[in-house]
């Protein structure tokens, strides 16, 4: 018997949320992105989530990234320094 598509996503889910609980405050590891108008997940609720449908979702989005990105960047090079 094969799982459901959902039973999937809510195991990704709960494994995803529970690594995000050992990152440090400030970085940046779950983004929720809302791709419908739907009701948010209480579990996803005290994360910032942009929504896909707003004239600035993208740009949110794409903004989170690129600020993880160049932490991790940053990190790196003073990493290599030493």
């Amino acid at each position: 018997m094969t799982p459901r598509p959902e039973a999937k996503f809510q195991k990704e889910l709960r494994r995803s949320l529970e690594v995000a609980e050992e990152i440090p405050v400030g970085d940046i590891y779950v983004i929720p992105v809302k791709l419908d108008d739907c009701e948010v997940p209480e579990s996803l609720k005290k994360y910032h989530w942009c929504q896909s449908r707003d004239s600035n979702g993208y740009n949110h989005l794409d903004y989170h990234w690129r600020t993880c990105f160049l932490t991790i960047r940053k990190e790196k090079m003073a990493e290599s320094r030493w």
